[in-house]
């Protein structure tokens, strides 16, 4: 009876807490639809109006606004897929040195552009490891666009591969601005962003390292982030070798 009455608890705690986020969810989602609405809203109500002409200027402005609506959906249909119990993954063999590379050669011309350079470890032997190779891509590319994004001129981004235990995985260790330490335990939360380096307009919408989580969740691997503000920021992404 006592293991029972312990399992019921632990259900009605879980089925509390699903409802919590659920809630949570419903009110982050509403407010990040509100202000783009509202300024879409504004704008047409003033061409309607006769307040504003319809000068390229101001149509480019509400169809960035527009555009970020459609963004959101988009990433909020990633993230849902992400987070689906039943995700489809096309699991293959990987070699982790090879992806690295193929990284390098996808990224090395945006980052040079900024003027940051990108470097690439190989761990000096074949290592190989089963995933769903679209989706391997997936995460390395979010987290490199991040990297990049907050990574000054004349700095660098790292790419290391990893091996530890029966894991195969990556590191990617930028130069960047870093992370408040009080921000660090909810990166990867919906919506989330740090109140200084990661604002709306320089920091997205807040749901790519949430995708990022469910995909190496949907692995069985693991993420880890380390930073220090304005030092830098080191991601390391591990995936099960089978």
């Amino acid at each position: 009876m006592k293991a029972l009455g312990w399992s019921f608890n632990n259900l009605a705690s879980s089925l509390s807490n699903e409802e919590n986020l659920r809630k949570q969810f419903t009110a982050d989602l509403a407010h990040e639809l509100r202000t783009p609405l509202a300024s879409l809203r504004s704008q047409i109500e003033a061409f309607q109006d006769g307040i504003w002409d319809p000068t390229p200027e101001r149509l480019q402005q509400s169809h960035n606004e527009l555009m970020r609506l459609v963004r959101l959906v988009n990433e909020l249909e990633k993230l849902l897929a992400a987070e689906n119990p039943q995700i489809k993954l096309n699991v293959s063999n990987i070699e982790a040195n090879k992806m690295a590379c193929f990284l390098k050669n996808q990224f090395d011309s945006i980052f040079n552009e900024k003027g940051v350079k990108l470097q690439i470890l190989n761990s000096g032997k074949e290592l190989w490891f089963r995933a769903d190779q679209d989706r391997v891509i997936q995460i390395l590319t979010n987290i490199l666009n991040n990297a990049l994004q907050y990574t000054s001129p004349n700095k660098r981004v790292v790419i290391s591969v990893l091996e530890k235990n029966d894991n195969i995985g990556f590191v990617v260790a930028d130069e960047g601005v870093g992370i408040d330490e009080k921000d660090l335990p909810h990166l990867f939360e919906r919506f989330y962003r740090g109140d200084k380096s990661r604002t709306r307009k320089t920091g997205g919408i807040g749901i790519g390292l949430s995708i990022v989580k469910a995909l190496v969740n949907a692995h069985g691997g693991d993420i880890q982030v380390t930073s220090e503000l304005n030092n830098g920021t080191i991601i390391t992404i591990l995936f099960p070798r089978n």
